[in-house]
């Protein structure tokens, strides 16, 4: 995992980041995380089966969608042969839109997973991103949540942060850079609880319009709240 995070940083990086305050930056990532946790039903699974269908579900729409139908998805198509099987995939994901590209997606998948994998997700990123539908997010969310490997998955919310936090315009190689950093100064069975840290306060606090500064917990080390004052 991290022969792919652990690239040099370049001369394309604008700051030169203290180990010493990516440490800071972790700590308080991680205790607030702890203090604010969001008790999701996908969140208290470490089945890869049941991330990945959290991933395809929370694609393109809300948490709060997504959650709506979890529980419901689950309960009928509990594993990849039983989506492999439905014929009403269409109509069980309705609720959240994109119905038709989410169960093309989910079909491509299963039969993929069930021929290559025997109907369960391997647990190295390359055969992973061999897998029909699955990239680079969705990839890293299964090794990180399900198999507990120290890779944070970096979406929208994560870049904002760490771009706004180290000061950097968002090249994916930095990010990937310092998210591979403040995963070296944790312990690293609390690789889950630093990058749900990351998403959530990215969604909440550090938000794309109005973000709440304020409340921060990064804020005395964040470079865009330094260079607002």
């Amino acid at each position: 995992m991290v022969s792919r995070n652990s690239l040099t940083q370049s001369s394309n990086t604008s700051v030169n980041i203290e180990q010493g305050i990516i440490d800071r930056v972790a700590i308080s990532l991680l205790e607030w995380g702890e203090r604010n946790q969001f008790f999701y039903p996908w969140r208290s699974s470490t089945d890869p089966y049941r991330i990945f269908i959290a991933e395809v579900l929370l694609k393109r729409t809300t948490v709060k969608a997504a959650e709506r139908v979890y529980n419901e998805f689950i309960n009928k198509y509990p594993d990849f042969e039983s989506i492999y099987r439905a014929t009403d995939l269409e109509t069980t994901l309705a609720p959240i839109g994109l119905s038709k590209q989410r169960a093309k997606l989910l079909h491509l998948a299963s039969a993929y997973i069930i021929e290559k994998h025997g109907g369960r997700l391997p647990n190295n990123r390359k055969s992973l991103l061999e897998i029909p539908g699955i990239g680079e997010y969705i990839a890293d969310a299964i090794l990180c949540f399900a198999y507990g490997k120290p890779v944070v998955p970096v979406d929208s919310n994560v870049t904002r942060v760490i771009s706004r936090v180290f000061g950097f315009k968002t090249p994916k190689y930095s990010i990937h850079y310092y998210t591979a950093k403040l995963l070296s100064a944790i312990d690293i069975n609390k690789c889950r609880t630093l990058s749900w840290a990351l998403i959530d306060l990215g969604r909440v606090i550090c938000r794309p319009v109005i973000p709440l500064c304020s409340n921060c917990p990064l804020r005395d080390y964040c470079l865009f709240v330094k260079n607002k004052q």
